[in-house]
């Protein structure tokens, strides 16, 4: 097994980069900014990142900072044109297909199913989501949302940002959704996104309780990481080791997906299905390095 502990040198990538990012420590200090009397931390916002300008400017892959500012790009690259095809499916939809079965996430095909039928590496390279519409779920309960702006003026449905908050987690990154309101009143017309702290105050606490992540100006962290960075600074692991910790994950993550995309490459070769043999295809497409973004498009914040 291929395994990467090392950095991968992205001096080289030239794909576009992150606009800007907010480091390991300075996201445990957004954490603490604000915390509710039961226990919930802050640090949501209502701040998105683009699916093309995600990837654009100062950022960190693998432990190395890269500067690739070419922001003439527009090509989306699997991961950007997956969220915009899941965007325009869950707009399409009355009530959302996962909320009907109990789940806020929507899965992409485990790969070894995906890689039967379409021997892609992108198909790897997929991540999962989480959709964020929480108006349709307090109808239930006869509660409606209220406009931060002007209170006595309720929200309505706006659609769904163009753009998808990514969130890093232990192994890998997830991408969340959400859905946009806009108040009802004529002299305000004010939008906000439902990952704003000011619509999630209103919502039910044990609703609350599902949301995943820690969002702060630039970047988001999965609850759990967030938790684990404040215990292990305290006992003097700091930022810098924990960043060394999850590139170490990210990129063994990568690796096993690459190790298995090449073992499934050689297995379909010598036992190939009946699809494979009407429309053989000799040439096989290399799995994306760690730092492509349009690619596998990995990414660890810095210390």
């Amino acid at each position: 097994l291929p395994r990467k502990s090392t950095a991968v040198d992205a001096g080289t990538n030239t794909e576009q980069e992150d606009s800007s990012e907010t480091p390991l420590g300075a996201m445990l200090s957004s954490m603490a900014d604000v915390e509710d009397h039961n226990g919930h931390r802050g640090g949501w916002d209502d701040t998105e990142e683009d699916f093309e300008l995600e990837f654009t400017g100062i950022g960190t892959r693998n432990g190395n900072k890269t500067n690739s500012n070419n922001s003439t790009q527009t090509e989306l690259g699997a991961i950007q044109k997956y969220l915009k095809e899941v965007q325009n499916h869950v707009a399409a939809q009355r009530y959302p297909d996962n909320y009907k079965q109990g789940t806020f996430w929507i899965y992409p095909k485990d790969p070894y199913f995906a890689l039967y039928k379409n021997l892609d590496p992108s198909v790897s390279y997929i991540p999962r989501i989480f959709f964020w519409n929480p108006k349709i779920l307090i109808k239930d309960y006869n509660k409606k949302l209220n406009c931060p702006t002007y209170k006595k003026y309720l929200m309505k449905l706006k659609g769904y940002g163009n753009r998808c908050r990514r969130v890093v987690d232990i192994t890998d990154s997830f991408y969340i959704l959400s859905a946009r309101y806009k108040c009802e009143g004529e002299q305000c017309g004010a939008s906000f996104m439902a990952n704003d702290k000011k619509i999630i105050q209103q919502l039910p606490k044990f609703l609350q309780c599902q949301y995943p992540a820690y969002l702060t100006q630039c970047g988001g962290l999965l609850k759990v990481v967030g938790d684990m960075l404040r215990p292990l600074i305290q006992n003097s692991v700091g930022p810098k080791r924990f960043h060394k910790l999850l590139v170490e994950l990210h990129t063994l993550k990568h690796s096993r997906s690459e190790f298995q995309y090449l073992n499934s490459a050689a297995f379909l070769k010598e036992n190939p299905t009946i699809k494979m043999m009407l429309k053989p295809n000799k040439n096989m497409l290399p799995f994306s390095a760690f730092n492509n973004a349009k690619g596998y498009a990995g990414y660890v914040p810095s210390a």
